[in-house]
């Protein structure tokens, strides 16, 4: 089974104010955007932040990056789905190499780091706080893309993650079940509707 996304609830999103009018149009403003780093994300790469920025568009709401663990192995080299699942994966997990090489539109990428537009952020009112720990981030690339947003990946921006050092094993497990329980029902039509395809619509 595919790896469950990274936590976005370790994450401390630094929003500011919601935007206002005066904000709107400052596209590749830095201003514009919030770099989101979850608690165990480290050695983001000095270049990461200029390449997740330069995909920055008045279309796009969240831009992912290429995550490795400290052994070298691919932690999240992109999101995907496969055609008739209700839950995503990381791509080419624990791969040495990652299959995407170039920024990429996406159903879903971990939020464990990444640039979020402002914007965006507070149209779908930021994280759904039903969910504890885990699919967090799913459901919030869900959310942006079912209000128009794109979610792009930037594999030329790289960190490392040492993945669920948070939580014990057990713990793990249990919200793992329940978080894939709720994005299930929560976006089940959406699943249903795309079964057959590995990139959905609305």
């Amino acid at each position: 089974a595919p790896e469950a996304a990274a936590p976005a609830s370790e994450a401390t999103p630094a929003m500011g104010t919601e935007p206002t009018a005066e904000d709107s149009g400052k596209d590749g403003d830095p201003q514009e955007t919030a770099l989101q780093l979850v608690e165990k994300t480290r050695d983001l790469a000095s270049d990461a932040v200029e390449y997740m920025l330069s995909c920055v568009d008045p279309t796009v709401a969240v831009i992912g990056a290429k995550l490795w663990y400290p052994d070298g192995t691919l932690q999240h080299g992109g999101g995907y789905r496969e055609p008739g699942s209700s839950g995503f994966g990381h791509l080419d997990h624990r791969a040495k190499v990652g299959s995407i090489t170039a920024p990429t539109e996406l159903e879903f990428v971990t939020l464990a780091a990444a640039l979020i537009r402002r914007k965006a952020f507070f149209d779908v009112r930021g994280y759904d706080e039903r969910f504890d720990c885990y699919c967090e981030d799913a459901d919030f690339c869900l959310s942006v893309r079912q209000k128009g947003w794109k979610v792009i990946y930037q594999p030329k921006a790289t960190g490392i993650h040492i993945e669920s050092v948070s939580t014990s094993t057990a713990e793990k497990l249990a919200f793992i079940e329940a978080s894939s329980k709720l994005l299930t029902e929560k976006w089940k039509w959406y699943f249903v509707k795309n079964k057959h395809n590995s990139f959905g619509t609305f």
